[in-house]
Parts: C-alpha cells; structure tokens; sequence
C-alpha cells in the first residue's frame, strides 16, 4: 500500500524570523490616523475580515462537506475533500482557541488605544487583546491545511488568507506586528493539525493522503 505524502514535518523556517523582523520595522511606521485613507475600500476590507472569522471559516467548510457529495461516494477527490474539512475545521478550533490564550496572557492594546509598545499582561479588559491578530490566525491555519491537501491552490489560498490579515491592519484594528505573529502562529497550528490528522489516518486506515490515483480507484477514507 503506498504513501503518496506525509505528514509535514513542524520546525521554525528562515522566514519566521524575517516575518518577525518585518512586523516590528513595519509597527514602527505604523500610524493608526494615516490608515483613513483606506475609507473608500472599507466595505471590501470588512468583507475580507469577515471571511477572516473562524465561525466564518467554519460555516464554509461545512458547506464544502455537503457539496462534496457531489463528487464520486468514495473517490480519491471526495476522501482529499473530506479530510480538508475535517482537519480544517480542527485547524481553525486549535489555532482559534490557542491565540485567544495568547491575547489576553499579552495584553497588548490596539492600535485605537495609541500605545505601540504597551504590554498590560494577563487581562480581558477591552481593547487589550491586540497580539497576535486572530483573523490572520485561523486564516494562515486553514491555508496551511489546503495548501496541503491540495498543493496546486497554494498561491491562491496563501493569496487570500494574506489579503484577509492586511485588511485587520487597514482597519486599524491590528499592528502589523500582531499580524506577523499570527500568520507565524497559524502557519504553525495548520501543520499540528494535519500531522496530527494524518497520525490518526494511518493508525485508523494504515493510509497517508491517498492510496491509489486514476479512474476506479477507491479511498477508504472517503
């Protein structure tokens, strides 16, 4: 029975420490007034950070489940679906939940607040829940999952997901360092999320991603 892609494995890449450097240079120039002149392009920016919800997120993938009904009942493509799904909707619950821990252990204020380098520590007070950006989080995590299941829609996926974490930050809503660290923070939690999905294929199925390709061939995951 062959493998045909395993799980990936986690460690820190040479563009996490640029992406770092990046944010901090870039919170430097920040300034939270100068972004009004994005007004005119508001309703797009918040249709992006919409889709930037993880109940958004959620929602879309289990219309995805249903559509994929459509496909083949136990075809290659309907078990890839599938475990996109399924794992992406693990992917954004994990990452969802570890950054909201993360927020209010930093306490960091938004932007509106007007103080760059303020750190209130462990707090749920309002406004201080600014790092990392949890919208660039979740979307960084679910782009993660599909760019694996499927690595032909890595650009578009990574594309959008950006885009989504650039509107937080053309919203006034985060500092460009808050969305540095989620993007590194989501990246890092959508490969948890699939190795761990694979972990559990291969001990449950004895299969990574797919056992088979071309027409007749069956996936028992599906």
């Amino acid at each position: 029975m062959s493998v045909i892609k395993s799980a990936p494995s986690i460690h820190i890449l040479p563009s996490y420490p640029l992406l770092i450097a990046a944010g901090i240079l870039l919170d430097l120039v920040y300034n939270y007034e100068s972004i009004r002149i994005f007004d005119k392009i508001e309703p797009l920016l918040k249709f992006l950070s919409f889709l930037g919800l993880g109940g958004t997120q959620v929602v879309l993938l289990a219309l995805l489940l249903l559509m994929s009904y459509a496909f083949s009942k136990g075809s290659v493509l309907q078990g890839r679906v599938k475990r996109l799904i399924f794992t992406g909707i693990a992917a954004v619950a994990f990452s969802g939940l570890l950054v909201q821990a993360i927020k209010h252990m930093v306490g960091r204020p938004r932007p509106r607040l007007r103080d760059l380098w303020g750190i209130a520590g462990p707090t749920f007070a309002g406004g201080f829940d600014s790092f990392p950006s949890g919208h660039s989080t979740t979307s960084f995590a679910l782009a993660s999952v599909a760019a694996f299941y499927f690595p032909h829609m890595r650009l578009p996926v990574f594309v959008a997901a950006a885009a989504i974490a650039v509107s937080r930050i053309l919203l006034g809503s985060h500092f460009p360092g808050d969305v540095a660290g989620g993007i590194i923070l989501g990246i890092i939690a959508g490969k948890l999320a699939v190795r761990w999905s694979e972990e559990y294929l291969k001990k449950r199925y004895g299969v990574c991603m797919e056992t088979a390709k071309g027409p007749g061939k069956k996936d028992p995951t599906a």
